[in-house]
């Protein structure tokens, strides 16, 4: 369970979620092959396709759901995604491809919070160092399975027997950079074919340089200046519409 930005982006290549979210943050299915909620909005059932296999062989179940999310809101875990489901009463299997979230009060927007990646129950409940190795050599139901870690490089390879199909690329070389400058560098001179997080004097180079294509998308983060109002320099209303 991740807390960087950055292996974010990765475990979108090795994990599935029960929902995923389009280019328009609409809920879609990904594990999850059908949902609904009961009249009170205090029960929602999720049904878990079938023949989802982890990179190992095992197929995953309503089993790995559970042991998720469980793990998510355990204390012990100090998951940063905790908090989002405070009013989650309990998660369980109610069969082997029924997952269920029983809830306190009623949420309408849960299916925009069920959407962490899941994991495999039977790797990661045999120990408490199991974690630890599992971060080393993390196995998932993705589109790729780690292959290697080395040099600042991590390498996946295609999955052959990905639920929605084999990905059309062979492998995924993901590279990390001592600075934003040598990963702009390395783009520049053909050394890497994918770079994000770019400034916008950066981007804006390669928006006009028809070696590259650039691709704008919604973001859930934004960057704001708030003014604490409890420092009496930005009590002064005047000061605060200067600065606006």
């Amino acid at each position: 369970m991740v807390q960087d930005t950055y292996a974010v982006h990765l475990d979108e290549l090795i994990f599935n979620s029960l929902i995923k979210l389009n280019e328009r943050y609409e809920p879609l299915p990904d594990l999850a092959e059908s949902w609904q909620v009961s009249a009170g909005g205090l029960v929602w059932d999720f049904k878990i396709k079938r023949g989802v296999l982890f990179h190992d062989g095992k197929e995953l179940t309503a089993e790995d759901v559970a042991f998720t999310y469980n793990a998510i809101i355990n204390p012990r875990v100090k998951s940063p995604h905790a908090s989002l489901y405070d009013m989650v009463k309990s998660f369980k299997a109610a069969g082997r491809y029924m997952f269920r979230a029983e809830l306190n009060e009623p949420y309408s927007p849960l299916l925009f919070i069920m959407d962490q990646h899941i994991l495999p129950a039977h790797l990661l409940e045999q120990s408490e160092t199991a974690m630890y190795d599992f971060g080393r050599n993390p196995v998932g139901s993705g589109p790729f399975k780690f292959s290697e870690w080395r040099n600042g490089e991590i390498i996946l390879l295609a999955n052959d027997r990905y639920f929605e199909g084999r990905p059309n690329l062979d492998r995924v070389i993901l590279k990390s950079f001592a600075s934003r400058l040598s990963a702009w560098s390395a783009l520049m001179q053909g050394k890497t074919d994918v770079v994000s997080d770019l400034n916008f004097e950066d981007f804006r180079i390669i928006r006009d340089d028809p070696r590259f294509k650039t691709y704008d998308y919604l973001s859930f983060f934004y960057y704001t200046i708030l003014f604490n109002l409890e420092d009496p320099l930005f009590s002064d209303r005047t000061l605060r519409r200067a600065l606006d």
